[in-house]
């Protein structure tokens, strides 16, 4: 999940000069936001976290669209997903059914969790 997002904004989910997460993006991150014209945040325990430090900084519609290149598009629900994996992305789209906005929920698998 972590490797579909813009480089510059991996810093706080990922061990410096690796793309091995950290310990916290491991075990805490819930999920990522990205939105048109926001900063980039994502959700680990209770806390909010912003992706970038430079206020500055926010998504735009080309990174949303590398994304959902990625990704392969999305069903009528809205919802994608990643091959062999349980994360879960969901799109918002604008009215003209541009996709603006993604929530990517991480999944995970616990031994004996039907």
């Amino acid at each position: 999940l972590i490797n579909l997002l813009p480089e510059d904004l991996l810093s706080k989910l990922v061990q410096k000069g690796t793309h091995i997460p950290t310990h916290m993006a491991e075990y805490d991150l819930v999920d990522i936001n990205l939105d048109v014209g926001r900063r980039a945040c994502c959700w680990m325990g209770n806390d909010r976290v912003f992706l970038s430090d430079d206020e500055n900084r926010l998504v735009t519609m080309e990174e949303i669209d590398c994304i959902v290149s990625k990704l392969g598009g999305f069903g009528t629900d809205n919802r994608a997903g990643l091959e062999q994996k349980l994360h879960r992305i969901s799109g918002m789209c604008n009215r003209k059914g541009e996709v603006i906005g993604l929530s990517m929920r991480v999944g995970r698998w616990f031994e004996g969790n039907a």
